[in-house]
Protein backbone atom coordinates (compact mmCIF):
# COMPACT_ATOMS: atom_id res chain seq x y z
CA UNK A 1 0.00 0.00 0.00
CA UNK A 2 0.97 3.29 -1.25
CA UNK A 3 2.14 5.60 2.21
CA UNK A 4 0.89 9.15 1.40
CA UNK A 5 2.99 10.95 4.56
CA UNK A 6 4.30 14.04 2.26
CA UNK A 7 3.71 17.67 1.66
CA UNK A 8 3.81 18.90 -1.82
CA UNK A 9 4.73 22.51 -2.42
CA UNK A 10 3.11 23.41 -6.25
CA UNK A 11 4.42 27.00 -7.38
CA UNK A 12 5.72 29.41 -9.95
CA UNK A 13 9.46 28.80 -10.59
CA UNK A 14 11.40 31.12 -10.48
CA UNK A 15 8.71 33.62 -9.42
CA UNK A 16 7.62 32.09 -5.89
CA UNK A 17 10.84 30.45 -5.06
CA UNK A 18 12.09 32.66 -1.79
CA UNK A 19 8.53 32.30 -0.22
CA UNK A 20 8.32 28.35 -1.28
CA UNK A 21 12.13 27.70 0.31
CA UNK A 22 11.15 30.10 3.58
CA UNK A 23 8.19 27.85 3.47
CA UNK A 24 9.41 23.97 2.76
CA UNK A 25 12.05 24.91 5.48
CA UNK A 26 9.55 25.92 8.00
CA UNK A 27 7.64 22.72 7.35
CA UNK A 28 9.98 20.46 7.27
CA UNK A 29 11.38 22.17 10.53
CA UNK A 30 8.15 21.23 12.16
CA UNK A 31 8.88 18.00 10.99
CA UNK A 32 6.87 17.43 7.58
CA UNK A 33 8.07 15.81 4.58
CA UNK A 34 8.38 18.69 2.27
CA UNK A 35 8.61 18.25 -1.98
CA UNK A 36 8.77 20.90 -4.17
CA UNK A 37 10.98 21.75 -7.43
CA UNK A 38 13.41 24.12 -5.98
CA UNK A 39 15.00 20.99 -4.67
CA UNK A 40 16.10 20.36 -8.27
CA UNK A 41 18.72 23.17 -7.34
CA UNK A 42 20.52 20.42 -5.52
CA UNK A 43 22.37 18.49 -8.37
CA UNK A 44 22.87 14.87 -8.74
CA UNK A 45 19.49 12.78 -8.93
CA UNK A 46 16.24 12.94 -11.78
CA UNK A 47 14.38 15.13 -10.02
CA UNK A 48 12.02 15.77 -12.69
CA UNK A 49 10.87 12.13 -12.08
CA UNK A 50 11.09 12.14 -8.35
CA UNK A 51 8.91 15.17 -7.83
CA UNK A 52 6.27 13.49 -10.31
CA UNK A 53 6.30 10.69 -8.10
CA UNK A 54 6.05 12.81 -5.16
CA UNK A 55 2.73 14.36 -5.95
CA UNK A 56 1.06 11.42 -7.98
CA UNK A 57 1.90 8.77 -4.76
CA UNK A 58 3.30 10.17 -1.82
CA UNK A 59 1.67 13.49 -1.70
CA UNK A 60 -1.10 13.74 1.27
CA UNK A 61 -2.06 17.21 0.84
CA UNK A 62 -1.12 19.59 -1.83
CA UNK A 63 -0.28 23.15 -1.32
CA UNK A 64 -0.73 25.92 -4.24
CA UNK A 65 0.73 29.18 -3.72
CA UNK A 66 -1.26 31.30 -5.36
CA UNK A 67 -0.51 34.87 -7.33
CA UNK A 68 -1.50 36.80 -10.29
CA UNK A 69 1.07 35.53 -12.34
CA UNK A 70 1.67 32.52 -10.60
CA UNK A 71 -1.41 30.10 -11.86
CA UNK A 72 -1.12 31.61 -15.58
CA UNK A 73 1.66 29.46 -15.78
CA UNK A 74 1.78 26.06 -17.29
CA UNK A 75 3.61 24.33 -14.97
CA UNK A 76 1.48 25.39 -12.00
CA UNK A 77 -1.74 24.17 -14.02
CA UNK A 78 -0.40 20.73 -15.00
CA UNK A 79 0.39 20.39 -11.61
CA UNK A 80 -3.37 21.02 -10.41
CA UNK A 81 -4.68 18.42 -13.10
CA UNK A 82 -2.39 15.97 -11.49
CA UNK A 83 -3.07 17.01 -8.00
CA UNK A 84 -7.25 16.84 -8.78
CA UNK A 85 -7.09 13.32 -10.87
CA UNK A 86 -5.23 12.18 -7.34
CA UNK A 87 -8.12 14.10 -5.53
CA UNK A 88 -10.26 12.27 -6.64
CA UNK A 89 -8.29 8.56 -6.75
CA UNK A 90 -7.76 8.43 -2.89
CA UNK A 91 -11.22 11.01 -2.29
CA UNK A 92 -10.12 13.51 -0.76
CA UNK A 93 -12.26 16.78 -1.27
CA UNK A 94 -9.14 18.92 0.99
CA UNK A 95 -6.51 17.25 -0.87
CA UNK A 96 -5.31 21.28 -2.07
CA UNK A 97 -4.88 23.68 0.16
CA UNK A 98 -4.15 27.26 -1.91
CA UNK A 99 -2.40 29.64 -0.18
CA UNK A 100 -2.83 33.46 -1.14
CA UNK A 101 0.32 35.41 -1.46
CA UNK A 102 -2.04 38.41 -2.99
CA UNK A 103 -5.20 38.58 -4.90
CA UNK A 104 -5.52 36.24 -8.24
CA UNK A 105 -8.05 34.67 -10.51
CA UNK A 106 -8.34 30.91 -9.05
CA UNK A 107 -8.08 28.13 -11.60
CA UNK A 108 -11.89 26.27 -12.18
CA UNK A 109 -10.45 22.99 -10.66
CA UNK A 110 -10.05 24.89 -7.56
CA UNK A 111 -12.09 27.90 -7.21
CA UNK A 112 -14.22 26.69 -3.93
CA UNK A 113 -11.36 25.13 -2.22
CA UNK A 114 -10.55 27.78 0.79
CA UNK A 115 -7.28 29.34 0.76
CA UNK A 116 -5.18 30.10 3.59
CA UNK A 117 -4.58 34.17 3.70
CA UNK A 118 -0.36 34.67 3.72
CA UNK A 119 -0.60 38.32 1.94
CA UNK A 120 -0.71 40.06 5.32
CA UNK A 121 1.44 38.31 7.18
CA UNK A 122 3.41 35.02 6.43
CA UNK A 123 4.19 34.22 9.87
CA UNK A 124 0.05 34.63 10.58
CA UNK A 125 -0.37 32.17 7.37
CA UNK A 126 1.96 29.39 8.80
CA UNK A 127 0.46 29.48 11.95
CA UNK A 128 -3.27 28.80 9.86
CA UNK A 129 -1.36 26.24 8.24
CA UNK A 130 0.00 24.27 10.47
CA UNK A 131 -3.32 24.18 12.63
CA UNK A 132 -5.06 22.80 9.64
CA UNK A 133 -2.30 20.22 8.93
CA UNK A 134 -2.90 19.05 12.33
CA UNK A 135 -6.61 19.24 11.89
CA UNK A 136 -6.35 17.16 8.62
CA UNK A 137 -3.53 14.62 10.44
CA UNK A 138 -0.96 15.39 8.31
CA UNK A 139 1.34 12.84 9.82
CA UNK A 140 5.00 14.28 10.83
CA UNK A 141 7.97 12.20 9.81
CA UNK A 142 11.36 13.35 9.74
CA UNK A 143 13.57 12.18 7.50
CA UNK A 144 17.00 12.88 5.50
CA UNK A 145 14.53 15.70 3.45
CA UNK A 146 15.02 18.50 5.80
CA UNK A 147 18.99 17.72 5.07
CA UNK A 148 17.66 18.48 1.39
CA UNK A 149 15.88 21.92 2.19
CA UNK A 150 19.04 23.04 4.16
CA UNK A 151 21.31 22.34 1.21
CA UNK A 152 19.29 24.10 -1.26
CA UNK A 153 18.91 26.98 1.38
CA UNK A 154 22.66 26.87 0.78
CA UNK A 155 23.04 26.45 -2.37
CA UNK A 156 24.17 30.28 -3.17
CA UNK A 157 25.57 30.56 0.71
CA UNK A 158 28.42 31.93 1.50
CA UNK A 159 31.50 31.55 3.75
CA UNK A 160 32.09 34.29 6.53
CA UNK A 161 35.50 35.52 5.96
CA UNK A 162 37.44 37.20 9.13
CA UNK A 163 37.36 40.62 8.10
CA UNK A 164 35.92 43.19 9.51
CA UNK A 165 33.23 44.82 8.28
CA UNK A 166 31.57 48.35 9.30
CA UNK A 167 27.78 48.41 8.97
CA UNK A 168 25.34 51.02 9.51
CA UNK A 169 21.46 50.33 10.90
CA UNK A 170 18.03 52.36 10.57
CA UNK A 171 18.22 53.79 14.14
CA UNK A 172 19.02 57.17 15.39
CA UNK A 173 19.70 57.41 18.60
CA UNK A 174 18.01 60.41 20.85
CA UNK A 175 21.45 62.12 21.98
CA UNK A 176 19.18 64.37 24.71
CA UNK A 177 16.06 64.89 25.63
CA UNK A 178 14.54 67.92 27.31
CA UNK A 179 15.56 67.72 31.07
CA UNK A 180 12.05 68.14 32.85
CA UNK A 181 8.28 66.75 32.29
CA UNK A 182 5.87 69.42 33.66
CA UNK A 183 2.25 69.13 34.43
CA UNK A 184 -0.28 71.47 33.90
CA UNK A 185 -3.87 72.58 34.93
CA UNK A 186 -6.00 74.94 33.05
CA UNK A 187 -6.98 77.53 36.00
CA UNK A 188 -10.77 77.25 36.72
CA UNK A 189 -11.00 74.33 34.76
CA UNK A 190 -12.18 73.68 31.19
CA UNK A 191 -14.79 72.02 29.08
CA UNK A 192 -13.74 68.40 27.44
CA UNK A 193 -14.71 69.42 24.31
CA UNK A 194 -12.27 72.53 24.65
CA UNK A 195 -9.35 70.93 26.42
CA UNK A 196 -9.64 68.04 23.61
CA UNK A 197 -9.65 70.92 20.74
CA UNK A 198 -6.95 72.62 22.12
CA UNK A 199 -4.97 69.63 22.41
CA UNK A 200 -4.94 68.18 19.23
CA UNK A 201 -4.47 71.84 17.69
CA UNK A 202 -1.77 72.58 19.68
CA UNK A 203 1.75 73.34 17.75
CA UNK A 204 3.63 71.97 21.04
CA UNK A 205 3.32 68.37 22.17
CA UNK A 206 0.93 67.56 24.75
CA UNK A 207 -0.24 64.59 26.84
CA UNK A 208 -3.60 64.57 28.51
CA UNK A 209 -3.96 64.05 32.01
CA UNK A 210 -6.82 64.73 34.58
CA UNK A 211 -8.17 68.45 33.42
CA UNK A 212 -4.71 68.89 32.33
CA UNK A 213 -1.52 68.05 30.72
CA UNK A 214 1.90 67.02 30.94
CA UNK A 215 4.69 68.37 28.05
CA UNK A 216 8.47 69.22 27.81
CA UNK A 217 7.31 72.54 26.98
CA UNK A 218 7.93 75.91 29.02
CA UNK A 219 5.11 78.27 30.49
CA UNK A 220 6.16 81.16 28.26
CA UNK A 221 6.31 78.84 25.35
CA UNK A 222 2.62 77.42 26.14
CA UNK A 223 0.94 80.83 26.83
CA UNK A 224 1.82 82.10 23.61
CA UNK A 225 0.41 79.24 21.92
CA UNK A 226 -3.03 79.09 24.06
CA UNK A 227 -3.37 83.07 24.56
CA UNK A 228 -7.08 82.53 25.58
CA UNK A 229 -6.49 80.03 28.12
CA UNK A 230 -4.99 80.70 31.44
CA UNK A 231 -2.61 77.50 32.70
CA UNK A 232 -0.71 76.99 35.87
CA UNK A 233 2.32 74.99 36.53
CA UNK A 234 1.23 72.57 38.92
CA UNK A 235 4.52 70.52 38.97
CA UNK A 236 7.35 69.27 37.28
CA UNK A 237 9.84 66.20 37.17
CA UNK A 238 12.98 65.17 35.80
CA UNK A 239 12.54 63.07 32.40
CA UNK A 240 14.93 60.61 33.55
CA UNK A 241 13.28 60.23 36.79
CA UNK A 242 9.56 60.23 34.86
CA UNK A 243 10.83 57.08 32.48
CA UNK A 244 12.60 54.96 35.34
CA UNK A 245 9.93 55.58 37.91
CA UNK A 246 7.13 57.10 36.37
CA UNK A 247 5.10 60.03 38.41
CA UNK A 248 3.42 58.46 41.35
CA UNK A 249 1.92 61.70 42.61
CA UNK A 250 0.14 61.53 39.34
CA UNK A 251 -0.73 57.94 39.17
CA UNK A 252 1.82 57.48 36.41
CA UNK A 253 3.34 53.99 36.68
CA UNK A 254 6.86 53.45 34.86
CA UNK A 255 5.40 52.16 31.50
CA UNK A 256 3.05 54.28 30.94
CA UNK A 257 5.39 57.54 31.16
CA UNK A 258 7.41 55.77 28.23
CA UNK A 259 4.75 55.86 26.43
CA UNK A 260 3.87 59.25 27.31
CA UNK A 261 7.58 60.45 25.89
CA UNK A 262 7.26 58.10 23.15
CA UNK A 263 4.17 59.83 21.88
CA UNK A 264 5.30 63.34 22.95
CA UNK A 265 8.93 62.61 20.64
CA UNK A 266 6.79 61.30 17.84
CA UNK A 267 4.53 64.41 17.61
CA UNK A 268 7.91 66.35 18.09
CA UNK A 269 8.85 64.74 14.86
CA UNK A 270 6.27 64.96 13.20
CA UNK A 271 6.14 68.58 13.46
CA UNK A 272 9.44 68.64 12.30
CA UNK A 273 9.27 67.01 8.92
CA UNK A 274 5.76 69.03 8.18
CA UNK A 275 7.88 71.98 8.83
CA UNK A 276 10.23 70.75 5.88
CA UNK A 277 7.26 70.56 3.78
CA UNK A 278 7.02 67.06 3.75
CA UNK A 279 3.96 64.69 3.20
CA UNK A 280 2.65 62.07 5.08
CA UNK A 281 0.77 58.59 3.88
CA UNK A 282 -0.68 56.59 5.85
CA UNK A 283 0.33 52.89 5.48
CA UNK A 284 -1.98 49.73 5.90
CA UNK A 285 -0.99 49.52 9.74
CA UNK A 286 -1.64 52.48 10.18
CA UNK A 287 2.15 54.45 10.64
CA UNK A 288 2.50 57.78 8.48
CA UNK A 289 5.26 57.50 5.88
CA UNK A 290 6.76 60.94 5.72
CA UNK A 291 8.21 61.51 1.81
CA UNK A 292 8.66 65.08 -0.45
CA UNK A 293 6.24 65.66 -3.16
CA UNK A 294 7.25 67.07 -6.68
CA UNK A 295 8.15 70.91 -6.04
CA UNK A 296 9.71 69.74 -2.20
CA UNK A 297 12.47 67.49 -2.77
CA UNK A 298 14.83 67.68 -6.05
CA UNK A 299 14.10 64.64 -9.08
CA UNK A 300 18.31 64.66 -9.30
CA UNK A 301 20.67 62.61 -7.03
CA UNK A 302 20.85 63.64 -3.56
CA UNK A 303 24.90 63.88 -2.47
CA UNK A 304 25.05 62.75 0.88
CA UNK A 305 28.63 63.13 3.42
CA UNK A 306 29.06 63.07 6.83
CA UNK A 307 32.75 63.21 8.83
CA UNK A 308 32.15 59.33 9.34
CA UNK A 309 33.00 58.66 6.53
CA UNK A 310 29.33 58.05 5.60
CA UNK A 311 28.98 58.99 1.68
CA UNK A 312 27.39 58.68 -1.47
CA UNK A 313 24.97 59.71 -4.39
CA UNK A 314 20.91 58.89 -4.58
CA UNK A 315 17.80 59.78 -5.83
CA UNK A 316 14.35 60.12 -3.55
CA UNK A 317 11.89 60.84 -6.04
CA UNK A 318 12.15 60.04 -9.84
CA UNK A 319 9.52 59.21 -12.68
CA UNK A 320 9.47 55.88 -14.12
CA UNK A 321 9.08 56.03 -18.14
CA UNK A 322 8.32 52.20 -18.02
CA UNK A 323 5.23 52.19 -15.94
CA UNK A 324 4.19 56.33 -16.79
CA UNK A 325 4.02 56.71 -12.90
CA UNK A 326 5.91 59.00 -9.94
CA UNK A 327 8.05 57.30 -7.15
CA UNK A 328 8.51 58.58 -4.17
CA UNK A 329 10.75 57.41 -1.70
CA UNK A 330 9.72 57.81 2.61
CA UNK A 331 10.19 56.51 5.74
CA UNK A 332 7.91 55.62 9.09
CA UNK A 333 9.65 56.35 12.05
CA UNK A 334 8.83 54.74 15.12
CA UNK A 335 9.97 55.80 18.58
CA UNK A 336 11.14 53.79 21.67
CA UNK A 337 12.70 54.56 24.74
CA UNK A 338 14.02 50.93 25.28
CA UNK A 339 17.00 49.98 25.66
CA UNK A 340 17.54 54.04 25.48
CA UNK A 341 15.50 56.71 23.22
CA UNK A 342 15.91 56.32 19.71
CA UNK A 343 13.58 56.16 16.63
CA UNK A 344 13.88 53.09 13.79
CA UNK A 345 13.19 53.83 10.70
CA UNK A 346 11.29 51.73 7.65
CA UNK A 347 11.78 52.80 4.43
CA UNK A 348 8.93 52.08 2.02
CA UNK A 349 7.79 54.12 -1.51
CA UNK A 350 4.59 56.19 -2.42
CA UNK A 351 3.31 56.29 -5.49
CA UNK A 352 1.66 59.29 -7.62
CA UNK A 353 0.01 60.09 -10.44
CA UNK A 354 1.60 63.80 -11.20
CA UNK A 355 4.07 64.08 -8.61
CA UNK A 356 1.36 65.51 -6.18
CA UNK A 357 -1.86 63.04 -6.31
CA UNK A 358 -1.17 59.72 -4.31
CA UNK A 359 -2.68 56.95 -5.97
CA UNK A 360 -6.11 56.46 -4.20
CA UNK A 361 -6.12 52.73 -5.27
CA UNK A 362 -4.70 50.83 -2.28
CA UNK A 363 -4.14 47.43 -4.35
CA UNK A 364 -2.76 49.18 -6.64
CA UNK A 365 -0.17 50.69 -4.57
CA UNK A 366 0.45 47.37 -2.91
CA UNK A 367 1.25 45.54 -6.11
CA UNK A 368 3.33 48.54 -7.71
CA UNK A 369 5.49 48.45 -4.32
CA UNK A 370 6.29 44.68 -4.75
CA UNK A 371 7.20 44.95 -8.52
CA UNK A 372 8.93 48.31 -8.74
CA UNK A 373 11.34 47.41 -6.02
CA UNK A 374 11.87 43.65 -6.69
CA UNK A 375 15.43 44.06 -8.19
CA UNK A 376 16.16 46.53 -5.37
CA UNK A 377 18.97 45.85 -2.93
CA UNK A 378 19.25 46.64 0.61
CA UNK A 379 22.67 49.43 -0.73
CA UNK A 380 19.84 51.22 -2.19
CA UNK A 381 17.33 51.41 0.52
CA UNK A 382 19.95 52.39 2.73
CA UNK A 383 21.58 54.85 0.49
CA UNK A 384 17.62 56.94 -0.30
CA UNK A 385 17.43 56.77 3.67
CA UNK A 386 20.41 58.50 4.02
CA UNK A 387 20.18 60.67 1.36
CA UNK A 388 16.80 62.06 2.61
CA UNK A 389 17.77 62.39 5.97
CA UNK A 390 20.73 64.83 4.26
CA UNK A 391 18.38 66.32 2.85
CA UNK A 392 16.42 67.00 5.78
CA UNK A 393 19.01 67.59 7.96
CA UNK A 394 20.75 70.27 5.92
CA UNK A 395 23.68 67.74 6.00
CA UNK A 396 24.13 68.76 9.54
CA UNK A 397 24.83 65.80 12.18
CA UNK A 398 21.75 66.41 14.22
CA UNK A 399 18.35 67.25 14.13
CA UNK A 400 17.16 69.68 16.85
CA UNK A 401 13.20 68.87 17.66
CA UNK A 402 11.72 71.88 19.58
CA UNK A 403 9.44 71.26 22.59
CA UNK A 404 9.11 74.85 22.97
CA UNK A 405 11.80 78.49 23.95
CA UNK A 406 15.40 76.32 24.66
CA UNK A 407 13.52 73.09 25.08
CA UNK A 408 14.26 70.73 22.15
CA UNK A 409 15.54 66.66 21.81
CA UNK A 410 18.22 66.35 19.85
CA UNK A 411 18.57 63.43 17.47
CA UNK A 412 22.19 61.93 16.18
CA UNK A 413 22.46 62.07 12.36
CA UNK A 414 23.41 59.80 10.35
CA UNK A 415 21.96 56.37 12.16
CA UNK A 416 24.01 54.46 14.49
CA UNK A 417 26.93 52.49 13.04
CA UNK A 418 28.07 49.09 14.17
CA UNK A 419 31.67 46.64 13.20
CA UNK A 420 31.21 43.40 12.40
CA UNK A 421 34.04 41.32 13.66
CA UNK A 422 33.60 39.07 9.83
CA UNK A 423 32.35 39.66 6.50
CA UNK A 424 30.92 37.41 3.61
CA UNK A 425 32.92 37.09 0.70
CA UNK A 426 31.55 38.21 -2.36
CA UNK A 427 33.95 37.50 -5.58
CA UNK A 428 32.42 36.43 -8.46
CA UNK A 429 28.79 38.14 -7.27
CA UNK A 430 26.41 38.29 -10.18
CA UNK A 431 25.55 41.57 -11.09
CA UNK A 432 22.42 43.20 -10.08
CA UNK A 433 19.72 42.19 -12.95
CA UNK A 434 18.65 45.63 -15.08
CA UNK A 435 16.34 47.73 -13.64
CA UNK A 436 14.39 50.27 -16.07
CA UNK A 437 12.75 51.70 -13.20
CA UNK A 438 16.19 52.02 -11.08
CA UNK A 439 18.47 54.77 -12.81
CA UNK A 440 21.03 54.43 -10.23
CA UNK A 441 23.74 52.09 -10.29
CA UNK A 442 24.50 50.43 -7.04
CA UNK A 443 27.99 48.45 -6.55
CA UNK A 444 27.93 45.84 -4.17
CA UNK A 445 25.90 42.67 -3.36
CA UNK A 446 22.79 42.88 -1.04
CA UNK A 447 19.99 41.18 0.07
CA UNK A 448 17.06 41.52 -1.76
CA UNK A 449 14.29 42.80 0.97
CA UNK A 450 13.94 45.71 2.38
CA UNK A 451 15.62 48.26 5.26
CA UNK A 452 13.44 46.76 8.22
CA UNK A 453 16.39 46.03 11.43
CA UNK A 454 18.69 45.53 9.00
CA UNK A 455 22.44 46.60 9.34
CA UNK A 456 23.76 46.97 6.21
CA UNK A 457 27.56 47.69 4.80
CA UNK A 458 28.77 51.25 4.93
CA UNK A 459 30.44 52.95 1.78
CA UNK A 460 34.28 52.92 2.24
Amino acid sequence: MIQRNAIFISHANPEDNVFTLWLGAKLSAAGYEVWADVLKLVAGQDWQRILEDALRNRATKVLMVGTAAGVEKQGVRNEIQIATDTAKAIDDKEYIIPLRLEEYKAPFLIVHAQRINFSKSWAAGLKELLEVLETYKVPRALTENAAFWRAVQLVHGKEPVAVEENLISNWLKFTSLPVQVHHYDFQGGIGMSIKKRLLKNSPIPLISKDRGFISFADYPSLQECMPENNITLMASCKSEDFMENGWPALGIEPWDARRHITEMLRQGLEAFLASKQLSYYEMSNKKLCWYGKKDVVPDSKIRFSWPNGIKGLRMIRGFSKKRQIHWHYGFSPQMSTWPEPHIKLRGNLIFTENGETVIDDVKKMHRLRRSFTKSWRNARWRDMMLALLYWISDGAEFLIIPFGEEKSAVLAIPPLTFTSPVSMQVENEEADPEDEDDPDDVEGPFADEELDDIAVEVEQ
